[in-house]
């Protein structure tokens, strides 16, 4: 009791001490914990089937650099269950697209066979699949209402929880009298996680698909689909790797792998790639896990630079009570009795700097969580997870205590309190020496995070600024589709008659109507026209149909020709637009201007007119603004005969988030489906939110390291000074200045300080590649952001060195003899 009393009592008397020391060690445990947490969660955790260790996905050979098996066809799995009869596989249908659209969110889904349930060992919390909701007979003809199960998520966050979900309708649109949506049938477990790729979107939904049957696989060579796998005693995985090279034989032979299903409309030979066979939990996360192990290092080092800086802290503090130290040793107390006594205020403030870390931890969960991005799939909700602020707090605790106990200890190990009291040794060359080390340890660590910090926030930046191609202030993007009509021409209609709607809404000053869909991760290059003679489809063209506005609209600069009239770009008109990306792909041996573009393949009873490139504008950047444009082709005609759904860019005289919110109402009001109203900035920041969690992370470390390092170095010059009183009483009294006792403060500070920044930048040339994935337009060895990083590192040690330094040179000479 009477130490704690003792331990209080010294922490009163030095507050700044004690909170500079518990925030210091909070912030980096949180920061740590909040990383560990994250990354726990996504990668680290047990996938939630059964017996996990038994499912393995069967694809195609990967391609160099790729971390996921390929896709596989029909014919490919046909010659998979010939040589592996009896054994538990489920086949999955690639992509995910969007069935739904509840309480203004879409729900994405993905689609499985009849066995998956069971191969994965999944058992749904309400309801279940029906038997014949895998039968869509010989067609392959979706039913009206697709079957799904709907994940506990979606349950709870677009339904309501509702107790009565089972059996329930959601109708996406209706067209006279058929109807389309979905029948959810149950509801799947809270830990459920698919698809089992983490780099795909998680599905909100599993639809259960028509999958062809055994007959019909021959037929496919489309790559499409996915096959997972259940192996058990008695096979092994070496029985089925065996099984799938005599497989691989069969298709490079040209032998069906069963000949009663041969398709003669198919050509025997099968050039395929060869098969991969991998433990799914050896894939789960395996694109994510090399962009997020660097933060954990990062994590890591800044937990050892907290230690070296704490280290310099207690040393400080310890040296500066030397007369208090003496006084105890004379009144009889033992070293033992001061380490005792020194060892429990550090504990003491390391558990408030654990409890704090506990309380700082959520909210940067939190914060981080909301910042990951849609390809990021969590094994399970995530939470501060004890077990890991549990090592945050262990590793920090544990190397404080040791690194922050040894000079208390070598303070009390001395033979007369009055040897205590002079601090003889408390200015040798070894003290100076473990001074120096400390300062240039904790600024090389804090170097190697600034500078990953720096180098991930002016990526960031850059991918801000990047150039568009297209106006971009005061716009906002609308996309609606049809909900209820009689047939196309009725939505054409309802489609129009919400343009004009728009146009005549306060704050709007013109609408354009357009098939693009700016920043949308989900829109896919496509076109159906091209070069004429040309019959294969040209890679990265992308068509777009738009009105006559769109050109004004967006503000396209042109730069060859000159932009057909409202009356040229009518529907159907033989005239288009390209791009000069386009033009470059399309035609790298001449002018676009003239040339002639044509259907690729000719629609019956359709006309198929010659287009002619009247124009070639400036290259726009709507996928992404990470992402370099595409070559775009822009024809007339946005609303056709089967169209059901545009897009609008709507350019406003005042804020576009607000015209954006009114226009949703005003179009749902009408019967339409608003699919997506934002402003034209909050879809660009959207796109680039994978971006941003690097910066929070690596920035929100850099900074704490930068803060961390200032800090060391205020107690090391504090340490000094009181180390070296004889030495600055003896100065000052031969006529030393202020200037030149500070001088002599921070010079040893300033080497030790280019000393850890050299080492630092060592350090980081083998660390800052860690995040070159992550860099946009942004070289990692860009000389200027590092000189930067490093400067700014630099003013903070050289500030913190100066500032306790010239405090000390100006206490007056009699109170540092009266002090001595």
């Amino acid at each position: 009791m009477t130490h704690v009393r003792g331990t209080l009592r010294s922490l009163r008397r030095s507050p700044a001490y004690s909170a500079t020391l518990v925030t210091v060690v909070a912030m980096a445990i949180a920061l740590g914990a909040a990383t560990c947490t994250v990354v726990e969660s996504a990668f680290l955790g047990a996938l939630p089937f059964d017996r996990p260790e038994a499912l393995h996905l069967v694809g195609a050979s990967r391609v160099p650099g790729a971390m996921w098996p390929g896709m596989l066809s029909g014919r490919e799995i046909s010659a998979v269950q010939a040589q592996l009869p009896g054994l538990p596989g489920t086949v999955l249908m690639a992509g995910r697209p969007v069935l739904a659209r509840v309480g203004g969110v879409d729900l994405r889904s993905a689609a499985v066979d009849a066995r998956f349930l069971d191969v994965v060992g999944v058992r749904p919390a309400l309801g279940g699949f029906d038997p014949g909701d895998f039968d869509w007979g010989p067609a392959l003809r979706p039913p009206e209402l697709v079957p799904v199960l709907i994940t506990d998520e979606a349950w709870r966050t677009r339904f309501g929880r509702d107790p009565d979900i089972v059996g329930r309708e959601v109708v996406i649109m209706e067209r006279g009298e058929r109807r389309t949506g979905l029948r959810i049938r149950g509801v799947l477990p809270p830990d459920f996680v698919f698809p089992l790729d983490a780099g795909e979107t998680r599905a909100d939904v599993i639809a259960a698909s028509g999958i062809p049957g055994a007959a019909v696989w021959p037929r496919m060579a489309a790559r499409q689909f996915q096959l997972l796998v259940r192996i058990t005693p008695p096979r092994s995985f070496a029985e089925v790797a065996g099984a799938l090279e005599r497989a691989q034989a069969t298709l490079l032979d040209g032998r069906p792998a069963d000949p009663s299903r041969v398709d003669p409309s198919v050509p025997s030979a099968a050039a395929s790639a060869s098969f991969d066979l991998q433990p799914i939990g050896r894939l789960w996360g395996a694109d994510e896990r090399t962009a997020f192990r660097p933060l954990v290092a990062a994590a890591a080092l800044l937990l050892l630079l907290t230690a070296v800086n704490v280290t310099g802290l207690v040393a400080a503090r310890t040296i500066a009570r030397r007369p208090e130290l003496a006084i105890r040793r004379a009144l009889g107390a033992s070293a033992r009795d001061i380490a005792w006594q020194l060892a429990g205020e550090i504990g003491f403030l390391m558990a408030i700097a654990a409890l704090a870390a506990w309380w700082l931890a959520r909210p940067l969960v939190t914060i981080t969580l909301g910042l990951l991005p849609d390809s990021v799939t969590l094994l399970r909700q995530p939470a501060v997870d004890a077990r890991a602020l549990a090592v945050a707090i262990g590793l920090g605790v544990a190397v404080t205590l040791i690194v922050a106990v040894w000079p208390a200890v070598l303070a009390t190990r001395t033979g007369r309190p009055a040897r205590l009291a002079s601090g003889a040794s408390a200015g040798s060359r070894a003290g100076r020496r473990s001074a120096f080390l400390i300062v240039t340890t904790q600024t090389a660590f804090g170097c190697v995070l600034i500078v990953a910090g720096a180098l991930t926030a002016v990526s960031l930046s850059r991918v801000r600024a990047a150039e568009l191609g297209f106006h971009r202030e005061d716009l906002a993007v609308v996309e609606v589709e049809g909900r209820r009509f009689r047939d196309f021409a009725d939505v054409a209609d309802q489609l129009r008659r919400g343009l004009d709607a728009l146009r005549e809404m306060d704050g709007v000053r013109a609408v354009a109507a357009a098939s693009v869909r700016p920043f949308d991760a989900g829109s896919v290059p496509f076109t159906t026209v091209a070069p004429e003679g040309v019959t294969a489809r040209p890679e990265g063209v992308a068509e777009r149909r738009v009105d006559r506005a769109f050109f004004d609209v967006a503000r396209l600069s042109v730069l060859e020709g000159a932009l057909p009239t409202e009356g040229e770009w009518r529907d159907g008109a033989p005239v288009a637009v390209v791009s000069r990306t386009a033009a470059r792909l399309l035609w790298p041996d001449r002018s676009a201007l003239g040339q002639v573009l044509t259907r690729l393949r000719p629609v019956p009873g359709a006309s198929d007119p010659r287009r002619i490139v009247a124009a070639v504008v400036g290259d726009a950047r709507w996928q992404a603004l990470d992402a370099p444009p595409v070559g775009d082709v822009y024809l007339p005609g946005v609303i056709q005969a089967t169209t059901v759904g545009i897009g609008a860019l709507v350019q406003t005289t005042g804020d576009a988030s607000d015209v954006a919110a009114r226009a949703a109402r005003e179009l749902t009001a009408r019967g339409l489906t608003v699919r997506r109203a934002v402003a034209l900035e909050d879809a660009m920041a959207s796109s680039t939110r994978a971006r941003v969690l690097p910066v929070w992370l690596f920035g929100t470390l850099g900074a704490s390291a930068l803060a961390i390092v200032a800090v060391g170095v205020v107690g090391l010059v504090t340490m000094t000074a009181a180390q070296r009183t004889r030495e600055l009483v003896i100065r000052v009294a031969l006529g030393a200045t202020s200037g030149g006792v500070t001088r002599l403060l921070v010079r040893d500070q300033l080497v030790a300080v280019g000393a850890g920044l050299a080492v630092g930048l060592v350090a980081s040339v083998w660390t800052a590649r860690w995040v070159e994935s992550q860099l946009y337009a942004t070289r990692v060895y860009d000389l200027t952001i590092w000189a930067a990083a490093a400067g700014v590192l630099g003013l903070v040690a050289v500030a913190g060195a100066t500032l306790p330094a010239v405090r000390a040179a100006r206490v007056d000479p009699a109170r540092l003899l009266k002090a001595e």
